[in-house]
C-alpha cells in the first residue's frame, strides 16, 4: 500500500511539474456575472433605497509573466479591458439602474499550481459613458444616455477602484474556465443632490477565455 501511494504521489508531482507555467502568456477572457450594489447616503434627507441584483460583463486582455519555481509558478498579470457595471436599485415608486461603461487597468499577482491559477489583485475602472433608466410601478419608463462630460457634471470622483480574487483552470494549455469575486470601493457619488449617494458593489461570476 505504501509503495502504491508513493507511485501515485510521484505521478501527481510529475504532472504538476510538467504543467507549471513558465515564461509568459497572453490571456483573452470574458467575465459574466452578477452585481449586488451598496449605497451610502449623506444629507438631511434619506431615501428608502434597496439594492437589486443585476447582470454585468467584461472583456479583458491579460499579458502575464511567470517565474517557474518547480512545483509552482509565480506570475504577474497586467489586466486591460472593458467592463460594463450595472448598479440596480428599488425605491418606493419603482426600479432603476445606472450603467457605466469603463476602461479597466489593473494588476494581479498569481500563483499557479498545475492547471490551477489563483489570483488576488485590483485596479481602477475609468467610466467613459453610460446610461440610466427608471421604471415606475405604473409602468412608465424613462432613461438617459451619458457621455463622459455628463458623468463629470453629475458625479464626483468619476473612477472606481476595485479589488478582485479569482480561481482559474487551464485545459489543454489553451481553454480557461474560472470564477471570480470583486469589490468596487465606494468613491464615485452623485453631485448636488439631497441626499448625495455613494455607490459600490460586490460582483461575482464566471470566466471563460483562451490563453496564447
Amino acid at each position: 500500500m505504501k509503495k502504491l501511494f508513493l507511485v501515485f504521489l510521484s505521478i501527481f508531482v510529475i504532472n504538476i511539474t510538467l504543467f507549471a507555467k513558465s515564461g509568459g502568456s497572453v490571456d483573452l477572457t470574458a467575465n459574466l456575472g452578477g452585481s449586488f450594489p451598496m449605497f451610502e447616503q449623506s444629507g438631511d434627507y434619506k431615501l428608502d433605497i434597496k439594492p437589486d441584483l443585476a447582470f454585468e460583463w467584461g472583456l479583458y486582455l491579460k499579458p502575464t509573466g511567470y517565474l517557474d519555481l518547480g512545483l509552482l509558478s509565480l506570475g504577474l498579470s497586467l489586466d486591460l479591458g472593458y467592463q460594463r457595471d450595472v448598479f440596480a436599485y428599488e425605491v418606493e415608486t419603482g426600479k432603476g439602474n445606472l450603467t457605466l461603461d469603463s476602461l479597466v487597468v489593473g494588476l494581479t499577482p498569481k500563483l499557479n499550481v498545475g492547471i490551477i491559477t489563483f489570483g488576488v489583485g485590483g485596479g481602477i475602472k475609468f467610466p467613459l459613458g453610460g446610461s440610466s433608466s427608471f421604471t415606475e410601478k405604473v409602468g412608465t419608463t424613462t432613461g438617459e444616455t451619458y457621455y463622459y462630460k455628463d458623468l463629470k457634471d453629475k458625479y464626483n470622483n468619476v473612477y472606481i477602484p476595485f479589488i478582485m480574487t479569482s480561481v482559474d483552470i487551464t485545459l489543454f494549455n489553451t481553454l480557461i474556465l474560472g470564477v471570480y469575486a470583486s469589490y468596487d470601493i465606494p468613491l464615485i457619488e452623485t453631485k448636488g443632490l439631497d441626499p448625495n449617494v455613494k455607490f459600490s458593489s460586490i460582483d461575482f461570476g464566471g470566466t471563460i477565455g483562451i490563453s496564447f
